[in-house]
């Protein structure tokens, strides 16, 4: 829950995973960074570069800028 941020829809699907032995608990902890990513680019936020990860335009660059200063070292 906490990795997924308690969202619905994407611990559904994280359990239905798990049930379905997809993949398992330790597996989807440890790619779960990489669903946000993916996610970000699916709605056209960020593009991806192999595992490089930048702001699709300037307005987007300066929303994170503001929004994850500190956060992001």
């Amino acid at each position: 829950m906490a990795m997924l941020g308690g969202h619905p829809f994407l611990v559904r699907l994280a359990l239905y995973r798990i049930s379905c032995q997809d993949i398992t608990l330790e597996q989807l902890l440890k790619t779960a960074p990489t669903m946000q990513m993916y996610q970000l680019q699916r709605m056209g936020l960020v593009q991806l570069d192999g595992n490089e990860v930048m702001p699709r335009c300037n307005l987007y660059r300066e929303y994170f800028r503001a929004r994850l200063k500190g956060e992001c070292r």
